[in-house]
């Protein structure tokens, strides 16, 4: 069963491109914990609305049975540069949250993705030497 994603643009226009690459990030790291029941990700422009430039920041929260589990990360000119450190630092949140044979692993990925693994089945994740 696919996760409701909530998408959020603030202080810039949406794009059709990142929210496709959410989709995808999130399809990719939804398997890692199966107890999650909603994804919400917000892009925002930080700074003065007027102005060029300023921040933008990802926050990626995720909804599981008992609690809340969120990630920001901020980058000075590049929005897909913030949403995958994001998604990269959810992907450990969500291994600390669902560890194998723990009590949310019930629906876990057989074969859960290691630090620094490219997520094959979409491409969507690069190794970046992080």
């Amino acid at each position: 069963m696919e996760k409701p994603v909530l998408i959020r643009f603030v202080g810039l226009a949406p794009s059709a491109a990142l929210e496709s690459e959410i989709h995808a990030q999130v399809g990719c790291l939804a398997p890692l914990c199966t107890d999650a029941s909603a994804w919400h990700v917000t892009v925002e422009r930080q700074g003065p609305q007027q102005q060029p430039g300023g921040e933008l920041c990802v926050r990626v929260e995720v909804s599981l049975p008992d609690r809340e589990l969120a990630v920001v990360r901020t980058d000075a000119h590049d929005a897909q540069a913030a949403l995958h450190q994001a998604m990269d630092a959810m992907r450990a949140e969500l291994r600390q949250a669902c560890p194998p044979g723990g009590p949310a692993s019930t629906g876990r990925a057989e074969a859960p993705l290691t630090a620094g693994e490219i997520c094959t089945r979409t491409g969507v994740f690069t190794d970046r030497g992080m």
